[in-house]
């Protein structure tokens, strides 16, 4: 990891934080995602997701962390435990920061919490064509299940 970067955990009244970030993980999502659902992130808006959030931080054990480096948040990771069950939300790295190592620090930070939480299974959503896929795979996660999409009319 770079130097001077610092991983922060955020409190429930600093969420809105993340806000720009999670609007450059829809983009990250609609440039990979087939062409078939390019366009459709965000599914949630910002600002609900950002709701979301904050639900589940009030009810569940959970973690909200931001690289940061001189003021500027380079990535985030928001995961959770609900009912023994482990889930890596979001992680972001952006553009500019990849390849150095960042989202294992963000990942090892996530991995932690679910031991210390308890988890007893750990899931993380990957939208198709996202190379993301082999990163986690490096840390032992596999394929457990198929989610099947159709796009409808109404957005």
């Amino acid at each position: 990891m770079e130097k001077n970067i610092t991983i922060k955990n955020l409190e429930l009244a600093e969420i809105a934080q993340v806000l720009k970030m999670m609007a450059k993980l829809a983009a990250h999502h609609n440039e990979v995602s087939g062409p078939e659902f390019a366009g459709i992130y965000p599914v949630i808006l910002p600002e609900e997701g950002l709701k979301r959030m904050e639900g589940i931080m009030q009810k569940c054990p959970a973690r909200l962390v931001v690289l940061e480096q001189n003021g500027q948040y380079l990535g985030y990771c928001f995961s959770f435990v609900e009912q023994g069950m482990g889930h890596l939300d979001q992680l972001f790295v952006d553009d500019g920061a990849r390849g150095a190592g960042l989202g294992d620090a963000l990942i090892r930070d996530a991995l932690a919490f679910f031991e210390q939480s308890g988890a007893s299974l750990i899931d993380i959503r990957v939208v198709e064509g996202n190379e993301a896929e082999h990163f986690y795979e490096r840390y032992g996660f596999t394929r457990r299940l198929m989610v099947l999409s159709k796009k409808t009319d109404s957005r």
